[in-house]
């Protein structure tokens, strides 16, 4: 069973600090729009998951203490006057510290991970942005290649005729023109070409 209370104070101090750290960031102009979006969500996703985790390594700690307590009230109480006895104690004193300790190094290091995790993950994504984006110019620019090409070969085939045509009037072996002159089809042309040409 979860102490709501206990969750939430340990969500608002974790959302706090990070928030607190994220504005920094946005202030330093190190963190934009999205991606001060995308790191806090992910961010305080982790920050709920460790909240209701942290409850659970708060009662191990709780436990300890308490056992410490009734081991000291066990020595006090049994009037413990023998120094051998006394040392031990303290010595099992010292390792349930370290144990406390441990504990809360495994937090602070939960902590830390979940901040760097975010700040991956927004990298991770920029990257796919930015590559999307250069793939997209690629196909972009080999699509107007294409289209060059393909408006080459038609100019080269309306030049071929026109020549040809040109040869033929001239040396006489055509009498008449050919409807693209006759119809003024030409002038309509070329002013398409430059219409697409931007001339």
């Amino acid at each position: 069973m979860y102490d709501t209370l206990q969750v939430e104070n340990v969500y608002d101090s974790l959302t706090a600090k990070i928030k607190t750290d994220l504005d920094g960031q946005y202030d330093l102009g190190r963190l934009k729009g999205s991606d001060y979006a995308n790191v806090y969500a992910t961010l305080m996703a982790r920050c709920l998951d460790l909240s209701f985790k942290a409850p659970v390594e708060e009662k191990q700690i709780d436990s300890i203490n308490k056992d410490i307590d009734l081991k000291t009230q066990e020595i006090i109480s049994a009037g413990i006057a023998d120094g051998i006895k006394q040392a031990q104690s303290a010595k099992d004193l010292l390792v349930k510290d370290k144990q406390i300790d441990e504990i809360n190094k495994k937090i602070d290091y939960m902590t830390q991970q979940i901040a760097s995790m975010g700040i991956k993950d927004t990298i991770s994504q920029n990257q796919s942005t930015k590559d999307l984006a250069l793939k997209d110019a690629e196909i972009a620019t080999q699509v107007r290649q294409e289209q060059g090409f393909d408006d080459n070969i038609k100019l080269k085939m309306l030049e071929t005729q026109l020549n040809a045509w040109s040869m033929m009037f001239s040396s006489g072996l055509l009498n008449t023109s050919p409807s693209l002159i006759t119809n003024d089809e030409a002038s309509a042309l070329y002013t398409n070409i430059k219409t697409q040409l931007g001339i």
